[in-house]
């Protein structure tokens, strides 16, 4: 009976965690899509008629020539913000084409925002999963590069996704620092490591 009731309650957690985590992206969904259509486009309209301003206009002094471009510098540096938060948000690649182009995606993004050399690499033949489960892999993956990129001081960065009859098996290595634990897993979240607590869960 004690087994019965752990397993029912093991059951229950693992309904509980899927509902979470459909709801966190389905969230994360809306909320990219609105700043893509509104944010987005309205800052980069702004660009475009700070741009336009300038070119009919004349007369201005150097210093005000200056100070407009480097506004409008700064307005296409905003376009640029919300578009990559968008794609760490929910990347539109994960929904169209699957998860391995999107964790390429994420590779390509680390080498060249970080110079962190990063390579994906594919074992087996590669499938697609349920919405749920890709995400989860995702959200993985991206933390581990996230931690790559803040903390390990690395120069090369590896992901292999290797697909096997009845499991997939995902690793992220680096060539930079590691870290000891100090405790076991089930100390993560005590010792400030809530994104390892997180991949962990």
């Amino acid at each position: 009976e004690d087994i019965t009731e752990r397993k029912g309650t093991e059951d229950n957690l693992r309904y509980y965690l899927q509902e979470i985590t459909r709801a966190q992206e389905d969230e994360r969904r809306r909320i990219a899509r609105e700043l893509h259509d509104d944010t987005a486009q309205l800052l980069g309209s702004l660009s475009r008629q700070l741009d336009n301003f300038i070119r009919k206009k004349h007369g201005f002094a150097p210093n005000e020539v200056f100070f407009l471009k480097d506004l409008q510098a700064q307005l296409n540096r905003g376009v640029q913000s919300v578009h990559r938060f968008v794609q760490n948000l929910r990347p539109s690649l994960l929904d169209d084409l699957g998860l391995i182009p999107a964790m390429r995606s994420l590779a390509r993004g680390l080498q060249e925002s970080d110079g962190i050399n990063t390579d994906l690499k594919v074992v087996g033949g590669e499938r697609r999963f349920s919405p749920e489960v890709e995400s989860l892999l995702f959200r993985i993956v991206q933390e581990a590069l996230s931690n790559v990129r803040r903390h390990a001081q690395a120069s090369e960065a590896q992901v292999v996704v290797e697909f096997t009859e009845d499991r997939t098996k995902v690793t992220i290595s680096d060539n930079g620092r590691g870290f000891e634990l100090s405790g076991g897993l089930d100390d993560l979240p005590r010792s400030g490591k809530l994104g390892l607590a997180g991949m962990q869960e």
